[in-house]
């Protein structure tokens, strides 16, 4: 018979602090998740060059727009280090982060070009990672700043 071994109830981070505590102030969480979202824009524009459907205009253009927009928001929150429970401006830019991540998952069947599979592939991949990032920082409203 296994006999079990008992777990600690909160492992101890830098400084003193448990980790449960750093997680519930926002940590290092928020601010990389906001930094993978400012270069997941960049990804966006890139990815009808890199993939190859730059001819189509209609993924082109989205891509680069929703893209630069993407990437200027977030990373003008994530170079700001703001505390998203007292910046409505920041908070904002990410909810608006997570809207564009989720018109990304939409816009090849609204736009029409579900035939362009690396388009169609791409924006769902993409925006679906920028819609759950982004969003998750926008609930959690971490304290970028520490």
């Amino acid at each position: 018979m296994m006999k079990m071994m008992p777990m600690p109830a909160m492992a101890m981070g830098a400084g003193g602090t448990t980790m449960g505590a750093q997680a519930a102030e926002g940590g290092n969480w928020g601010r990389t998740c906001t930094w993978i979202s400012a270069l997941l824009g960049l990804v966006v524009i890139a990815s009808p060059f890199v993939l190859g459907h730059r001819a189509n205009l209609a993924p082109l253009w989205n891509d680069i727009i929703l893209g630069v927009g993407i990437a200027v928001l977030t990373g003008l929150v994530a170079i700001a280090q703001a505390d998203l429970r007292r910046s409505s401006w920041a908070l904002t830019f990410m909810w608006i982060s997570a809207i564009a991540g989720v018109w990304l998952i939409l816009a090849p069947f609204i736009l029409g070009y579900t035939a362009v599979s690396t388009a169609l592939g791409a924006d769902i991949i993409l925006g679906i990672a920028v819609a759950v990032l982004a969003g998750v920082v926008a609930i959690g409203r971490p304290d970028l700043s520490r």
